[in-house]
């Protein structure tokens, strides 16, 4: 792939269909960015930091910070507090009470689990997916996710989602 330099008018390009509308954040984009909010000026040798680098944290919080609500689903908190128990456990309970305050900012969307499992995804994708693209339909939302098989599933299914991989300078080089 060849190298692009991610600009504010690049972003803007992409982001601006979605911008009036809540943006619902996938299970590594949340958790790198409550990370970042705990300590930014440090990377964890951890692998929840899956080699992000510091500018890349900068380029997900100007994408957030473009978007008025945030949201999560309780599937995806799960998932992000199970990666953040991979961390020792004194580091692991110091993040949790961290996260706790910037995470009652975010909107959350319960799907009834009946309806996850009267989707066709549900056999494809699991529950977590089903219920981020269900929550993505109820509230005509922006995905961003680091799941690429997920954002093909998303693609192929007109969900809007864009991939952050996509946009990490650190992973262009790599093809």
């Amino acid at each position: 792939m060849s190298l692009l330099k991610i600009t504010p008018d690049y972003l803007e390009r992409i982001l601006f269909p979605y911008l009036g509308n809540p943006l619902i954040l996938d299970t590594g984009p949340l958790t790198l960015f409550l990370i970042g909010l705990c300590d930014p000026s440090k990377q964890s040798s951890n692998d929840i930091w899956q080699g992000h680098t510091r500018e890349e944290l900068n380029l997900l919080l100007s994408i957030i910070k473009r978007f008025k609500i945030l949201i999560i689903t309780p599937q995806i908190l799960a998932e992000c507090t199970n990666l953040l128990n991979r961390f020792p456990p004194g580091k692991y309970q110091f993040l949790l009470n961290r996260i706790i305050k910037p995470l009652k900012e975010f909107g959350e969307v319960y799907i009834e689990k009946d309806i996850i499992l009267n989707c066709p995804s549900f056999s494809i994708i699991g529950s977590t997916d089903t219920g981020i693209i269900e929550c993505s339909k109820k509230e005509n939302s922006l995905i961003i996710t680091q799941d690429s098989g997920f954002k093909e599933y998303c693609d192929y299914n007109r969900v809007p989602c864009l991939n952050f991989n996509a946009l990490r300078p650190s992973v262009w080089d790599k093809d």
